[in-house]
């Protein structure tokens, strides 16, 4: 409508409020499922912390034996005879430590080259009066030529410093300390390790992985991811973000971004680390640290190794005084000690499709 002036007035009419209407109706939607999505983040449970554990980690005997293993046996590619030596060499060390038989499993796989090559795990059972198993282990094998000092003759020294100061202790369930090789060509030692233990008669329902995790400044990634979006029980997740908290020279862990979480829900990508056949197997199961096959000398950090080793120790103490995880079935993504049910966020995505 023009006016007695020249100008243009705009007159409400059946098309603006249908527009309105209709702009509204695609807003409402989005809208509705954020305020879902809001509501359902919950910072989940940990295991109880009320178990006491006293401080008798020793970091720095643990990082000696880092630096001797990687002076020893630079090498520890799967399948070379100084990946051999390295094995013996660890086999001993576990003994001593826990005073228990140690069990090695030989075995073959695809090696560096392709071609089947002899690879070797190692283990020490700590029974308990229950044949469920907590298991925690570290990789053996590196990149040649090496000489995987942060990666992994770190992990590989937590877990025969972590023999030595949980032998003995009183425990609902049995405790299983494993050395694996194969882990630089496709975990391999790691399903056979499941495999093995099975076997055995053992049922393991919580499993946690080290890997390089000395360097003196790296954020320590957690890997909780399995394959085609599948996550580990909260209880665990949550309970390794409490035990690295609780020992601040530990330094900062933390899972991948939730953006790089969220694109693995839509698009998921073959995921890295230890935890993955255990997860896919029905076996609740986390990685911490992740390195790059050891090829390099990284510095490492005597206190950092020692209060990651504290911290672990504590969460299997812990772990040992809960009930059976749940299986590792939920998707979710974790955000800052929180997680995001996975059908909230495909509900706001579908919404924002919609929208």
């Amino acid at each position: 409508m023009v006016n007695q002036r020249g100008s243009v007035q705009r007159v409400s009419g059946p098309r603006s409020t249908a527009g309105r209407a209709l702009r509204i109706a695609f807003i409402v939607p989005p809208l509705l499922a954020l305020i879902i999505l809001l509501i359902s983040v919950r910072t989940p449970a940990g295991p109880s912390a009320t178990v006491a554990v006293a401080p008798s980690f020793d970091g720095p005997r643990a990082a000696a034996y880092a630096r001797q293993l990687a002076d020893y046996a630079p090498d520890r590619a799967p399948g070379t005879l100084t990946g051999k030596q390295a094995a013996d060499r660890v086999a001993g060390s576990l003994s001593e430590a826990s005073g228990e038989t140690v069990q090695r499993s030989v075995f073959t796989a695809p090696g560096p080259r392709g071609a089947d090559v002899p690879m070797e795990n190692i283990w020490v059972v700590e029974q308990g009066p229950s044949d469920e198993a907590i298991v925690v282990l570290a990789n053996r094998d590196d990149v040649s030529p090496g000489p995987g000092l942060n990666d992994n003759a770190t992990g590989t020294a937590v877990i025969v410093e972590l023999a030595r100061d949980l032998s003995g202790v009183e425990r609902a369930r049995t405790l299983v300390l494993a050395s694996t090789d194969g882990a630089t060509v496709g975990q391999a030692g790691n399903q056979r390790l499941l495999e093995d233990l099975r076997a055995a008669g053992l049922r393991p329902v919580a499993v946690v992985s080290l890997d390089a995790i000395g360097s003196r400044t790296e954020v320590l990634p957690i890997r909780f991811a399995g394959t085609g979006g599948v996550r580990t029980p909260e209880l665990l997740l949550r309970g390794l973000e409490e035990s690295i908290a609780s020992q601040p020279a530990a330094g900062e862990a933390s899972p991948a971004s939730p953006v790089t979480q969220l694109l693995d829900l839509i698009a998921p990508v073959t995921p890295a680390g230890a935890q993955v056949p255990f997860l896919n197997a029905g076996v609740a199961a986390i990685q911490l640290g992740d390195g790059d096959g050891g090829v390099g000398v990284a510095a490492i950090d005597e206190g950092r190794l020692g209060a990651v080793g504290a911290a672990v120790g504590s969460l299997l103490v812990r772990l040992d005084a809960e009930p059976r995880p749940s299986p590792p079935s939920s998707v979710y993504i974790a955000v800052s000690g929180r997680v995001i049910p996975g059908k909230a966020v495909a509900l706001l995505a579908i919404a924002l499709l919609i929208g």
